[in-house]
């Protein structure tokens, strides 16, 4: 199907045909996790913590993708944090294997403009351990690196490893409130990177989940093949450390949210301050170039930082291949696919599902191809990155 301009079809049973021999040239579908958070529709892909682990809590005072900024996800954090077994504001995907996972990332206060007022009010990327009951000890496993105000009344990088709820803190003093932020998870090492608007990348972390490195008599420390991986914001450490990890993890941080309950430390306020705004979330595939397979690359003897950056110091672009093979089923509530062709199998699109297609040239549609009711698809030509 060839077109010259966008169509979009809200329609019961379409089908369409374009037979087209193209070579099957598919990229990582982990690149279908990727959000340019240029449409409202993209929220309902992303999971939040509080409610798919059941904690009975509200972490975000608001969040929402392409409203409150344009083209960007907003997170608006009430009072909370993470760290050790505290528990705070988190909006994930679950991924499988090996990735790598990119964004630029801006943390200000309230106002959007200033350095946050209250300390550890920062916004990034988390990777975490799936955890069945939150309310058991020790089950908080997870790497995040995140930018804003730590300490010291400066814009920082906060690198935090916690291992079985026991939290390791790398602060980094810097000048900016953006950052573009790289982690890639490769077996049991997690890198993380940074760079700044118009400079280079560079390492900034290394860690070793291995059960040796990571566990204790009770539970392993080490990474399941499906994590979490998504945006993380927290604020307001005088107050979350003032009522206790009980209560902060039992209670929505707000004095009109207590239940009823009395405040365990009245005397200290609330003083949330962090906005968190994300450009996008953009997933890669990781290839480790032969010299460096098999080596340890949490080990600076063994690679250096020049090595690393040799793979995984890549220009941050969203990825727009010539071809794009989208296979079935189609399992998201709303997905974007970007390439020069997409070529689509024998797809029926579910009711209430959001698919956009956008290509430079051409999108094929095959024999079985079908939108059910109340089914959205949007198709434009020109629209790759």
């Amino acid at each position: 199907m060839n077109m010259n301009s966008m169509v979009k079809y809200w329609v019961g049973s379409l089908s369409l045909l374009c037979l087209c021999l193209v070579a099957d040239l598919s990229i990582a579908q982990i690149q279908l996790h990727n959000d340019e958070f240029n449409t409202g529709a993209s929220l309902a892909n992303w999971l939040n913590v509080t409610d798919e682990e059941g904690w009975g809590v509200t972490r975000l005072e608001s969040y929402n993708i392409h409203d409150s900024v344009a083209g960007h996800m907003f997170m608006k954090p009430f009072t909370g944090s993470w760290f050790n077994e505290y528990r705070g504001a988190y909006l994930y995907k679950l991924v499988n294997g090996d990735f790598i996972i990119t964004t630029t990332v801006t943390a200000t206060g309230r106002d959007y403009v200033s350095l946050p007022a209250s300390d550890y009010s920062l916004a990034g990327i988390m990777i975490r351990e799936p955890v069945v009951n939150p309310n058991l000890p020790d089950q908080q496993n997870y790497v995040f690196m995140s930018i804003g105000q730590a300490t010291g009344n400066t814009f920082n990088f906060e690198i935090k490893n916690t291992c079985h709820s026991s939290s390791n803190l790398n602060i980094i003093p810097i000048n900016t409130s953006t950052a573009t932020v790289r982690m890639a998870r490769i077996g049991d090492a997690i890198i993380v990177l940074s760079q700044f608007p118009g400079g280079a990348w560079e390492v900034r972390n290394r860690y070793d989940r291995t059960e040796s490195a990571c566990s204790n008599v009770t539970f392993d420390g080490t990474f399941s093949e499906t994590v979490q991986i998504g945006l993380v914001t927290y604020t307001d450490w005088p107050k979350v450390q003032a009522v206790g990890t009980t209560f902060h993890n039992t209670h929505t941080l707000h004095p009109d949210s207590l239940g009823g309950d009395p405040d365990p430390a009245p005397g200290t306020p609330y003083t949330p301050d962090l906005i968190g705004q994300y450009d996008y979330v953009r997933f890669d595939s990781v290839s480790v170039p032969a010299p460096f397979q098999g080596m340890d690359l949490t080990d600076a003897m063994q690679v250096s930082d020049a090595d690393l950056l040799s793979f995984l110091g890549y220009t941050n672009q969203a990825h727009c291949p010539d071809l794009y093979h989208l296979y079935s089923p189609i399992d998201h509530s709303f997905m974007e696919v970007h390439a020069g062709t997409v070529l689509s199998a024998e797809n029926q699109l579910s009711n209430q599902s959001n698919v956009s297609l956008s290509a430079g040239e051409s999108i094929e549609l095959m024999p079985g191809f079908s939108v059910d009711l109340n089914t959205s698809l949007q198709i434009e030509l020109g629209g790759c990155p």
